[in-house]
């Protein structure tokens, strides 16, 4: 469906497995890196005794390693901000009236007892300080708490986020929008419900998920407008889409 008002992306930032810069990461999968490694952990089951097991996946250049689920999106998501801020035209994060009008979302999985071990029931704005707010305050950016929201909506979180930040513009509520995205399926309890549910790959289901983990930040204006310095916007985004898809189902193992 058409948004609101149509956005460019004017800045953009990554932490991924492939590099924690644009160039890097990019470059990387031109050539057809990957960059798995092989993880090994420990799987809980309701139905066997824990056993450990290996699979492969994609950790993050640099290695996030000790940092686990709220504090691996704030490791994750300062560093795909900090490579946002660098982007040429981009105000310093100590020019006030450059981040006037600036309004934030941060973009999180969708947050479920079978995979975390808790859930955001009674409480939708829990992740909002220890994630969104500490990622800003490590990078220096200072937004005020009504100019930030929070999109808990798995892999429909960017679309969600887009069609919020368009309705935020178009209202003249803020002039631009930085998204924020992290997510990573390293932490024992997602490898746990990938594997008791059939979902992981392995060599016995050659087919399944190779997990991963990353992050980014991109900052969206009204569509067609030049980034500080005149730069042109990367990329116009005038829609977008979804539907619901049938529901998920364990794999018979």
């Amino acid at each position: 469906m058409p948004l609101s008002t149509p956005l460019s992306i004017t800045a953009l930032g990554l932490a991924t497995p492939l590099g924690s810069d644009i160039d890097t990461a990019c470059a990387a999968a031109r050539a057809g890196l990957t960059r798995a490694t092989e993880l090994d952990f420990l799987v809980e089951s309701e139905q066997a005794e824990a056993e450990v097991l290996g699979a492969p996946g994609h950790r993050l250049c640099p290695p996030s390693a000790g940092f686990f689920q709220v504090g691996m999106w704030v490791r994750a998501g300062v560093e795909a901000t900090l490579g946002m801020l660098r982007t040429p035209g981009v105000p310093p994060t100590a020019d006030a009236r450059g981040w006037t009008g600036t309004g934030v979302i941060g973009l999180l999985p969708e947050v479920s007892e079978d995979r975390f071990g808790w859930d955001l029931e009674g409480a939708p704005d829990a992740t909002l300080e220890p994630f969104l707010q500490t990622v800003l305050d490590v990078v220096g950016l200072s937004i005020p708490v009504e100019r930030l929201r929070l999109a808990h909506a798995g892999h429909l979180s960017l679309v969600v986020a887009l069609e919020d930040a368009s309705r935020w513009i178009a209202n003249h509520q803020v002039e631009r929008v930085l998204l924020i995205a992290a997510d990573s399926y390293l932490d024992a309890p997602a490898l746990s419900w990938l594997a008791n549910t059939g979902r992981l790959k392995s060599p016995d289901r050659p087919s399944g998920l190779m997990p991963g983990e990353a992050a980014d930040a991109m900052l969206v204006e009204a569509g067609g407008r030049p980034r500080g310095g005149g730069v042109a916007p990367a990329l116009t985004i005038a829609d977008v889409t979804h539907r619901a898809g049938p529901p998920f189902l364990p794999v018979e193992k």
